[in-house]
């Protein structure tokens, strides 16, 4: 398995990236998970996700490999585990969308997340907004190198650099 481990203020365990790799104990597919929080009493697995909805057509495998991974936990550990998305623009579960309709069963809000791992929902947003420029500016340039003679991609290229120029992003 695949996890790089950080061990949060609380003292449980946050592995990161964690992945449970195709042909383990049998298994036809892997599985990965953004997040897995451990504590003594319980494991999560977390799905964290930039937007306010979870509509992507790879929702319904991210929903089944999260709770995949949450059920290997109760197996492998006795720990009782929960599967959890996070969609870290959505502030009210009522009004977050999905092509896969469990999400409503999954979902977690941003300020329980943060609470529950003893993180600061302000730093990670104030540095989310430190990078976005920087992080567009990458998008747009991996893109016109995949497809150079796309017009609208330069279009938007030129765009964003102006805006990085002028402080916007």
């Amino acid at each position: 398995m695949k996890i790089q481990d950080f061990v949060v203020p609380s003292g449980d365990m946050l592995l990161h990236h964690f992945k449970i790799p195709r042909g383990f104990k049998g298994r036809e597919k892997g599985a990965t998970a953004d997040f897995v929080f451990i504590t003594e009493e319980k494991a999560y697995v977390f799905e964290v996700k930039a937007g306010k909805d979870f509509d992507t057509k790879k929702s319904k495998a991210e929903i089944d490999s999260g709770q995949e991974i949450a059920e290997l936990f109760e197996e492998e550990f006795g720990l009782k585990t929960e599967f959890r998305m996070i969609l870290w623009n959505c502030n009210d579960s009522e009004a977050s969308g999905g092509k896969d309709k469990r999400i409503k069963n999954h979902l977690m809000m941003r300020p329980e997340f943060c609470a529950l791992l003893g993180i600061s929902e302000e730093k990670i947003n104030s540095q989310r907004t430190k990078y976005q420029g920087a992080n567009l500016r990458f998008f747009l340039d991996m893109a016109l190198e995949i497809a150079p003679d796309a017009g609208l991609l330069e279009y938007y290229h030129e765009k964003a650099g102006k805006m990085l120029q002028e402080g916007k992003s």
